[in-house]
């Protein structure tokens, strides 16, 4: 695996033909097999991480079989290519959530882009106030990732 990595480069194919080579100084190599298993072993700490403490979003519905009459299940973080998300269930555990990935991704060397954003959400809240608007309004700089706010 060292030497995949070893003065590594890439090229672009262009319809002039191909560029010069381009070193490949960080990341993994675009293509290779072996990229998206790296990947998930660099990012498998920081998911099981989100999940500890059960801060993430808990759903679930009733069981008589559980002391407490619920069973739940707490859903933390989920990632896809170099897309996160991570999801709480209130503004604490929001805000714990938001400092543990600004922890790793300063120790293992990522750069979050806080303001990339999207909301699915089309509900309405009071009128023509959508859920995700009440919820910007309320969130506004106050989750805060690498400096920035989320």
């Amino acid at each position: 695996m060292k030497n995949l990595f070893y003065q590594a480069h890439t090229r672009i194919r262009l319809p002039s033909g191909c560029t010069e080579d381009i070193p490949v100084k960080r990341g993994t190599i675009q293509g290779d097999t072996l990229s998206p298993f790296l990947f998930l072993i660099y990012m498998e700490p920081l998911l099981c991480w989100l999940h500890a403490g059960n801060r993430g979003y808990m759903h679930g519905h009733g069981d008589t079989s559980t002391p407490n009459n619920k069973a739940k299940n707490c859903t933390s973080g989920r990632a896809f290519a170099n897309d996160l998300i991570c999801l709480s269930s209130s503004y604490p555990n929001l805000r714990l959530q938001a400092m543990k990935l600004t922890q790793y991704a300063d120790w293992a060397h990522l750069i979050i882009s806080g303001k990339k954003t999207k909301d699915d959400e089309n509900k309405t809240l009071r009128g023509n106030t959508s859920v995700a608007d009440f919820a910007h309004h309320q969130l506004t700089d106050k989750v805060v990732v690498q400096g920035q706010a989320a």
